[in-house]
């Protein structure tokens, strides 16, 4: 029956593409704004877009209807530095878009619904948090009601309405708490598009300075197949899985890798952290139940990357 995806942006169009590529029908729902960008990712003679709004219920039924899906796969919504600027918008769009999502399931019958959260979402990745272990269990502490941050909480309450409306009208719905988005996307990206910025700056010689960021990476085609398991999972339908590496890097760690591709690297980093993520996320849960393992390591992504850009800019 296929798969619907909502969200036009990176995530969205790697998922489409690993779908495509495992033989399943998908197609996009979305603004399809950066159709350019998208047609790098994926080969759009093999899906169909369709163009709407994710607050326009009507045109997400019809697209779900015309689509031919059993399940959706919900990436679409603003990121955390969109959120933190137009706060109003940006939880409207979360929630309101959220719950279109679950109302068009609910009406079409349809199998499951796989939402793509955030690991912003446990208390443990905030300043002076720790974690119950050394690694972040689905089952920590979620953000309570006397915190700041307002991606995280409208991220949580979509994941209460998902939970909510599956055990009520008995279809899945599983979340994948994401970490630090990162991989080749040549449109609009959240801070992870930094590590694709040392690559090329790197293969055009040119100096950059950037901030650091202590994180959790996830890489685009990770988080793809990992959606994809979720989705067609015989295992389970209903649950949260984390959506990440298991590893903490800095870029300073990716700037020791990028040393040993290039003779020459104008990079400097900042010495202190504009993120700072202490503690990965424990990823037995997704192995033991989804059976599935994140491949791209730091130096993998690197090398995939400087593979992409030296094409990219004629270096080959």
């Amino acid at each position: 029956m296929g798969a619907l995806v909502t969200g036009t942006g990176g995530l969205g169009s790697y998922i489409a593409r690993h779908f495509i590529s495992q033989g399943v029908p998908c197609s996009l729902y979305g603004t399809a704004r950066q159709i350019d960008a998208i047609k790098q990712i994926v080969d759009v003679s093999k899906v169909v877009i369709f163009k709407g709004d994710i607050l326009d219920a009507n045109s997400l039924n019809n697209a779900v209807s015309e689509s031919g899906a059993d399940r959706i796969i919900h990436t679409a919504g603003p990121r955390a530095t969109q959120t933190r600027k137009d706060p109003k918008y940006c939880v409207r769009v979360h929630i309101q878009g959220t719950l279109n999502v679950l109302e068009a399931a609910r009406k079409a019958n349809l199998d499951r619904i796989v939402f793509s959260s955030t690991g912003s979402v446990y208390l443990a990745t905030k300043k002076g948090q720790r974690a119950r272990g050394p690694t972040i269990k689905e089952d920590d502490v979620l953000v309570p009601m006397d915190h700041e941050d307002i991606y995280a909480t409208a991220k949580v309450n979509c994941e209460y309405l998902g939970f909510n409306y599956a055990k009520t009208y008995g279809f899945g719905f599983m979340p994948l708490r994401i970490a630090h988005v990162y991989g080749y996307w040549p449109g609009e990206m959240g801070r992870g598009i930094v590590v694709s910025q040392m690559v090329r700056a790197c293969i055009m010689q040119d100096g950059l300075e950037v901030d650091e960021q202590l994180a959790e990476w996830a890489h685009y085609k990770d988080l793809a197949e990992e959606h994809f398991v979720a989705a067609y999972s015989q295992k389970i339908k209903l649950g949260a899985f984390n959506a990440g590496s298991g590893k903490i890097h800095s870029l300073n760690d990716v700037l020791t890798v990028l040393k040993r591709y290039f003779k020459t690297v104008k990079i400097k980093v900042s010495s202190e952290a504009k993120t700072s993520r202490t503690t990965p996320s424990d990823m037995s849960k997704t192995k033991e139940m989804l059976g599935f393992t994140p491949k791209h390591d730091l130096d993998r992504a690197v090398v995939e990357l400087i593979e992409i850009w030296k094409k990219n800019l004629g270096k080959i």
